[in-house]
């Protein structure tokens, strides 16, 4: 019994040599003074503005973290404006900026209103009143110092 205690108390005495030998490979303590770990910002900053046929329209700007939009109300043939949304990075970093868009509906045989209109020029579209036909959409990039020299700098896509 004395010789398997004996034995019970080497092993243990070796497993902890053998353990402490692990640990004391795989740890390391160092010490470093005047590091300093900084991350930069990327933060996309929208405006919104524009003009349209008075009283069928607003808009609402935008600003830091809130969305622009603009909405429309009652338009009818004829009426025209410009809206724009310009986004600016406010941060530190560069960026990617992508946009897509898609026609998601199209009324070609639904809703014909416009074949009533007697105007020749409010009804340019044919007879066919897709509104798709009559919005235009341009892209701009602009790179510069700040939103205004940006902006000064745009070029179309």
């Amino acid at each position: 019994m004395k010789s398997i205690l004996i034995s019970f108390m080497t092993m243990a005495l070796v497993g902890a040599l053998i353990g402490g030998g692990v640990y004391a490979y795989f740890s390391s303590i160092e010490t470093s003074t005047d590091n300093a770990f900084a991350a930069g910002t990327l933060n996309l900053v929208p405006s919104t503005s524009g003009t349209g046929p008075v009283g069928k329209y607003t808009v609402t700007a935008g600003g830091d973290g809130v969305n622009g939009k603009v909405v429309f109300t009652n338009l009818a043939p004829g009426d025209s404006g410009s809206i724009t949304w310009t986004l600016y990075n406010d941060g530190s970093l560069a960026g990617t900026f992508t946009i897509a868009s898609t026609v998601v509906f199209s009324d070609v045989d639904a809703n014909e209103p416009e074949n009533a209109v007697t105007d020749p020029h409010a009804n340019d579209g044919g007879g066919n009143g897709d509104f798709d036909e009559f919005v235009g959409v341009t892209l701009q990039r602009g790179v510069g110092a700040d939103q205004a020299s940006a902006e000064a700098a745009f070029v179309y896509i």
